[in-house]
């Protein structure tokens, strides 16, 4: 197609390149919602704290997990 229409392709590149990107962008929220990055990357305690530094009532967070939950334990239950 490149060939023999040249601007034809370009704009199918176009559209398939934006594609990939929504795709990629919709895969990326469903791997949030499996593993969210903060509690795998920082823990329960990173998670918490960065929930309450965006909280406008002003928060303190004290935890005391003596180890570190396993990433099966699902953080957040959105219902």
């Amino acid at each position: 197609m490149v060939a023999r229409d040249p601007s034809g392709a370009e704009e199918l590149l176009e559209r398939a390149h934006s594609a990939a990107e929504q795709a990629l962008s919709e895969f990326r929220t469903v791997v949030r919602g499996i593993i969210p990055p903060v509690p795998a990357d920082r823990g329960l305690t990173g998670a918490l704290t960065g929930r309450a530094v965006s909280c406008p009532a002003q928060c303190r967070i004290d935890v005391d997990v003596p180890n570190r939950c396993a990433a099966s334990v699902s953080f957040f239950h959105p219902e």
